[in-house]
């Protein structure tokens, strides 16, 4: 958690979109996306779902605590709060800053949406009592070393959104405007070690129409881990993953 995410403004053609905020967790695109406002369209856009794995970039602060952010800054106010939904996922598969996947996330989240303006919307994703398993022979998130896959973990944090488009509830039966998503069942991504998820689905395109313009401005996840394959479970490290910059590394301890 993914869990899950630095960020350029994308446009995302909903239709495709099913092709993961997820977002599969809490990991997380790259910090060198081609601008949705380029006119030439030669590159690929990123989809939502790799905006919710961004990989970020080495540097930044060690964080002590979990990320949040806040619409208040963009005209939030009590009142214009359009989507306001819970969201368990299964299965999600977590980037690192070298490229590739290294874990398996089990999710839960909040999707909060708010309108600031004319087809202008605010959105906050908040990762809360979400964990990770990671795998065996992968480069660890840090990229400091191979996992053993007796890494595991939690992780929380949240990343806030722009949207512009036209709000759309197209399935309110399994996604709401309030309560929780799928009834309260858990989404199976159905993820494997090379990102392929076939079950993802983009909160974005359950709750706009139209091709939206999607901006991440800020991500944020807080990862730690430990190792099962102690005798006693032990510390595999602490790994943050934000927009600012990633820090830390999750390694086995025992090694």
């Amino acid at each position: 958690m993914k869990r899950f995410l630095a960020i350029g403004a994308v446009v995302m053609t909903v239709a495709a979109a099913t092709v993961f905020f997820v977002i599969p967790a809490m990991a997380h695109g790259t910090t060198n996306r081609t601008s949705t406002h380029s006119t030439t369209h030669t590159t690929p856009k990123p989809s939502m779902f790799s905006m919710e794995h961004h990989r970020g970039s080495g540097g930044g602060d060690d964080h002590s605590t979990a990320f949040s952010y806040s619409c208040a800054s963009s005209g939030a106010v009590r009142g214009n709060k359009v989507i306001d939904v819970t969201e368990s996922i299964a299965n999600d598969a977590d980037s690192g800053q070298a490229g590739n996947y290294w874990a398996f996330d089990r999710v839960h989240r909040s999707i909060t949406i708010w309108n600031t303006g004319p087809d202008q919307y605010c959105a906050i994703v908040t990762y809360y009592d979400s964990s990770f398993k990671a795998v065996a022979g992968q480069t660890s998130p840090g990229a400091g070393g191979t996992l053993s896959g007796e890494e595991y973990g939690s992780f929380s944090g949240s990343a806030r959104f722009s949207i512009t488009g036209q709000l759309f509830v197209s399935d309110p039966a399994a996604w709401p405007t309030s309560g929780a998503v799928n009834g309260g069942a858990t989404i199976d991504y159905q993820c494997d070690i090379l990102g392929n998820c076939p079950g993802y689905v983009s909160f974005v395109a359950k709750y706009f129409s139209g091709t939206p313009t999607v901006d991440e401005p800020q991500w944020g996840w807080r990862y730690v881990g430990k190792d099962s394959g102690a005798k006693h479970p032990t510390s595999a490290g602490a790994w943050v993953n934000a927009y600012t910059g990633n820090s830390g590394d999750i390694l086995d301890s025992d090694d």
